[in-house]
């Protein structure tokens, strides 16, 4: 699995106060956290929410596991903390989370996690990734200051993999043996990998797939083949994204027996019509 990390670079469709640096999102973009030195804070009894736009990925990514936003808060009294998102455009948040003591300068980091689109219901998109906002809801009983000083998003995602399409060996006038080899899980345990082939390069032709790691070659014989003609092959690999090596040929061989060759040719032409 890998992890894009995204941080506030805009303001959102909401703001609030901000101490320190101006405006909002500059209080909570920071990498290491500054606590007192930049955050944004309200005393509002119910509950006030800030986002910040995030920068659009730069991920070379598959699947997306989920979506988890971080947010860091100190408050007076009891005030606490939710992370909020927004997207299509529409407002999700998470639990409410006591915050410790401002008094104290003490803080804490909380995070929400959302494993598929609130809006759709559905697994997350890249798309969607790039219209979100991430920010956090703050209120106070006592209306004194509940402050948040950092905000984050962990994108969690599948590497996409990297496969190779090898020559293929052992070719005869009625079979070949198909070869590849996977260069990259993308971190995914379980990587489907197969060969697709046929008479063009739209193939037409799937073989059963194999189960392999970063490293590990594969390899499938076909038969049913006729002989004396090119084949296109490429090797893919599937880990909840698929991806394909590059077209390769290779050309069946005549038999010994011309006439022998010729029947074989046009049976197996008849079985493939």
């Amino acid at each position: 699995m890998s992890i894009e990390t995204l941080r506030p670079n805009g303001i959102g469709w909401t703001t609030f106060a901000c101490q320190g640096d101006s405006p909002n999102w500059k209080c909570v973009d920071e990498v290491i956290s500054d606590d007192k030195a930049t955050y944004v804070y309200t005393g509002d009894l119910t509950g006030l929410t800030d986002t910040y736009l995030l920068p659009d990925h730069s991920a070379v990514g598959g699947a997306i596991n989920y979506v988890k936003v971080y947010f860091r808060i100190s408050a007076y009294a009891e005030g606490s903390g939710r992370a909020a998102i927004h997207i299509h455009p529409t407002f999700y948040y998470g639990a409410w989370h006591v915050a410790p003591d401002l008094g104290k300068d003490e803080w804490e980091t909380f995070s929400e996690q959302w494993d598929i689109s609130p809006f759709t219901g559905l697994p997350w998109t890249w798309d969607e990734i790039d219209t979100l906002q991430a920010g956090v809801s703050l209120k106070n009983p006592i209306g004194v200051g509940t402050c948040c000083t950092q905000v984050y998003v962990e994108v969690d995602y599948i590497s996409i993999p990297t496969v190779t399409t090898d020559p293929a060996t052992n070719i005869k006038a009625l079979l070949a043996t198909l070869n590849g080899t996977l260069v990259d899980d993308g971190g995914y345990t379980g990587v489907l990998c197969g060969f697709e082939y046929g008479l063009d390069d739209t193939y037409g032709t799937t073989t059963p797939t194999e189960v392999k790691t970063t490293g590990e070659t594969f390899s499938q014989s076909i038969a049913g083949l006729l002989p004396n003609r090119t084949y296109h092959f490429r090797a893919f690999a599937d880990n909840k994204t698929t991806t394909y090596g590059s077209d390769r040929t290779f050309t069946t061989r005549l038999g010994g027996n011309p006439n022998i060759d010729q029947l074989i040719y046009q049976h197996v032409e008849r079985m493939t019509r």
